[in-house]
């Protein structure tokens, strides 16, 4: 994909006001008459999955063999304006003998993919400006969507994904790799089984702030029994606080300006018990004290509690496409929504406008709108039968 401007600023401070607590919010639109929340949403299966992948360069081209390697997947169009990464696109669909899938380059092109009748699945890959307008005018075509992170730009486009997913009925998730690190999957079965008793906070980091949210979303349950009431940022997306309606606190940090080496900040703190990924992955329990557990006890204790998909899923780079298709050919609800999408994609926005105003703490929109106690507790779903 060529390169477009990315008004990241586009975020403006016109829709958002305070009140007397000192506290920045911004509206939340009401629900349309006879539309519901996609909670748990679950649409007819889909014995095979004709997708079309929308942008072709390395993460395009890095999901045209991971899908590739998916029984019950067929892709039947891509699109790029690169004719050099439409021809690397087919190679890699030759190489694992799939059939060629049709080309698309002209710049609106992905619209008559969007319209197509033959496509389930629009896998958008493109440069982060256009996401959200090709996820919204997919569903409005009756496709689900995925797409790469972040998901929108704006509190905007976090509403329209949002407001189509939901007049539409479609499913709406934004592709988040380190959900599925075998860390952070370990770690969040430990505490789906009580092992850090009440988790309390979670310290998050990447480049990226909408990577970064994901893994402490889930393992804190948001907007299944909790949901995020207000952040404040020091230093624009770089460190962020998130408190939530339950007073747990989520430590964001994304340091991409300085030359600190690069490190997966995750680190869990429960009541029982304390968990750190990097630099070494390390477990502390309480009634131990406060040292780390030797080396064979914490080992095989991640062993104990290694996550069910993972022990699964030797390919740790399949699980998240392996999940997406899994859950659409078994019409299950799938391991991310919509609101996941809006959520993660808010905190960058939210966090420019809070360190505009010297740390000033902004409201989080409720994007189910108050459906966050509807469901308890994050679940991963699998058919039974």
């Amino acid at each position: 994909m060529k390169k477009f401007p990315i008004v990241i600023l586009a975020i403006s401070l016109l829709s958002c006001g305070g009140n007397g607590s000192g506290m920045i919010e911004f509206s939340v639109p009401d629900r349309l008459s006879g539309q519901t929340d996609v909670l748990e949403l679950a649409c007819d299966p889909i014995d095979t999955v004709d997708i079309a992948l929308i942008g072709m360069e390395m993460r395009g081209i890095e999901a045209v063999r991971r899908l590739s390697n998916i029984d019950g997947v067929r892709i039947k169009a891509i699109f790029d304006n690169v004719p050099g990464n439409l021809a690397n696109a087919q190679a890699i669909l030759k190489e694992m003998m799939h059939p060629v899938a049709d080309e698309y380059t002209g710049a609106e092109d992905w619209r008559a993919i969007c319209e197509r009748e033959d496509i389930d699945l629009v896998y958008i890959c493109t440069q982060d400006d256009l996401r959200a307008s090709i996820a919204v005018f997919a569903m409005e075509n009756g496709k689900h969507v995925a797409t790469e992170a972040p998901a929108a730009l704006t509190l905007d486009e976090c509403w329209d994904l949002v407001n189509t997913a939901e007049k539409t009925r479609r499913h709406c998730i934004m592709l988040d790799k380190s959900c599925y690190d075998p860390f952070e999957m370990t770690t969040l079965n430990m505490a789906q089984l009580g092992f850090f008793g009440e988790v309390v906070r979670v310290e998050s980091g990447d480049l990226n702030p909408t990577y970064a949210i994901g893994p402490a979303a889930q393992i804190l349950n948001i907007h299944r029994g909790d949901k995020m009431n207000y952040l404040l940022s020091v230093s624009g997306a770089n460190n962020s606080i998130i408190k939530t309606e339950k007073g747990k606190t989520i430590l964001i940090r994304n340091d991409s300006v300085s030359s600190r080496p690069y490190d997966r900040l995750y680190n869990i703190v429960g009541t029982n018990a304390f968990a750190q990924k990097n630099p070494y992955q390390e477990l502390s329990i309480v009634s131990y004290g406060a040292t780390w557990l030797p080396g064979e006890i914490r080992d095989s204790l991640l062993k104990a509690y290694r996550h069910p998909i993972v022990k699964k899923i030797k390919d740790i780079d399949l699980i998240a496409d392996y999940r997406l298709i899994y859950c659409l050919q078994n019409g299950l609800p799938l391991d991310q929504d919509v609101y996941d999408a809006a959520e993660w994609s808010a905190v960058l926005p939210l966090s420019v406008v809070s360190a505009k105003h010297n740390g000033k703490p902004v409201r989080f929109p409720d994007f189910t709108r108050q459906s966050w106690d509807k469901i308890k507790g994050y679940k991963q779903y699998k058919n039974d039968k």
